[in-house]
Formats: C-alpha cells, structure tokens, sequence
C-alpha cells in the first residue's frame, strides 16, 4: 500500500480493509497481515483525499500519510510504533486444549518418578562397600530422563498450536510461542498476561493450574527424594 503519486509508504496500524471496508485490517508497514477488526468505522487516517491540507504546525499522527508532494517539516513529531491490541468478544474462548497440554505435561513426568522404586544395594570392591549402579540405574530412571526431553518438544509444539489458535480468533501479537524454548513456565505467563489484557477478567486460569502443578509436583519430588535418602542411611554397611 503506497500514496498515490508519492510512493510512501504508511507507519503500522488500523486502516479500511481492502477487501471490505466495513472492517479495518492491520497494517505492519510492509503488508497487510491477517490481522482484522471488524464493527467499528473505518480509520480515517490513511490516505489523505486529493486536495486535503495539512495544517501548518500539525503533528503527524500514527497512520497519518503525507500529502503528495507535501514536504515532511523539520522538527515534525512522527509518531510510529505498535498499536494498542483491540478487545476481543467476551464470547472468543480464550483456553483451549493446547495450553492445556504445555500446563499439565510436566505431571507425566511425575507419574514416571512415582513409578520409579529403586531397590539400593551395596558390592564389596576390593575392601570397599560401594553403592551398586544396577540398582539405582532402572529402566524406570531411564524412562525418566528420555521422557523430560519428550515432554519438552511437545510442549514447544503446543505452544505453536496455542499461539496460531490465538490468532485465529482474533488476539493481535499474542505471546510468541518461541518463549517455550526457553521454559514452557515463561510461556504459560507471559501469554496469560496478553490475554488478560484483552479478554478482561479472563485469561489467567492456566497460570493458576502451572502454579498448582508446580507444588505438586515439588512435594512429591521431595517425598521421592526423602524415600531415596532414608532408604541409602539404611543399605550403608556398618
């Protein structure tokens, strides 16, 4: 989308939609994305009627083009940057079952650690009582740590899902789903908080469902580790 005649280009932001201008559809200085607003009036902002002035003095507002062949003013303020993200219909469910997935995954992994009873004994090598690795080293331990490494690319993977269903139904910029790479906790927050911020008094169930999986998953990790430790005080030769 350029200005007649001119060749500029417009800043980002909310302008009539080619296709039906009874919607605005979001521009990101480039191209048009599939971003759209429908209901409101169109934006009356871009472009400028032939034969429309500029006042003299008068800021240039985000999403505000330049008149053709209208110089740009030393010391004009040019206001460009993200828009505010619009409020989506209170009826737009905003859970589904993809987040769902990145929250309650880790509790796989607890179901594994209960799973896992190691039975531990001590061998004589040379004059020594040493603890036998067989015995600590389960197929159970195993199944343990090659599932955390499962679990962590289908959280990533669900984190995509999540994050294009939420844009689907109409949430602009929602958290980008790569925050997942980093710990799919950081994920679960920060998209929480986005969609709070456009969906008013909802959004922030799967925080409080990471929160109740991260307590029980530590006070049974801490009953494992306290079972594990009576059971070594009790195999040590005396």
């Amino acid at each position: 989308m350029t200005h007649p005649g001119s060749g500029s280009t417009p800043p980002p932001g909310w302008y009539p939609d080619p296709a039906d201008t009874r919607r605005s559809r979001w521009w990101d200085g480039t191209g048009w994305t599939n971003q759209v607003a429908g209901g409101g009036p169109p934006h009356q902002g871009w472009p400028l009627q032939a034969g429309e002035p500029l006042q003299a003095g008068q800021p240039l507002q985000s999403g505000q083009p330049l008149q053709t062949g209208q110089p740009l003013q030393t010391g004009q303020p040019l206001r460009a940057g993200p828009a505010p993200r619009p409020q989506i219909d209170s009826r737009t469910p905003v859970d589904n079952p993809y987040i769902w997935g990145v929250v309650l995954l880790p509790l796989l992994s607890v179901v594994f650690l209960l799973a896992w009873n190691p039975e531990l004994r001590f061998r004589t090598v040379g004059t020594r009582q040493v603890l036998d690795p067989a015995s600590l080293f389960t197929p159970w331990y195993f199944a343990i740590a090659v599932s955390s490494f499962l679990l962590y690319g289908v959280s990533v993977l669900l984190a995509y899902l999540d994050w294009n269903k939420l844009s689907q139904d109409g949430v602009v910029r929602p958290f980008h789903w790569a925050w997942c790479f980093l710990s799919p906790a950081v994920y679960v927050v920060g998209r929480s908080v986005i969609v709070h911020s456009v969906a008013a008094g909802r959004g922030l169930g799967p925080v409080w469902a990471l929160i109740g999986t991260f307590v029980v998953s530590m006070i049974i990790a801490m009953v494992k580790a306290s079972d594990i430790i009576t059971q070594v005080m009790s195999s040590i030769p005396r």
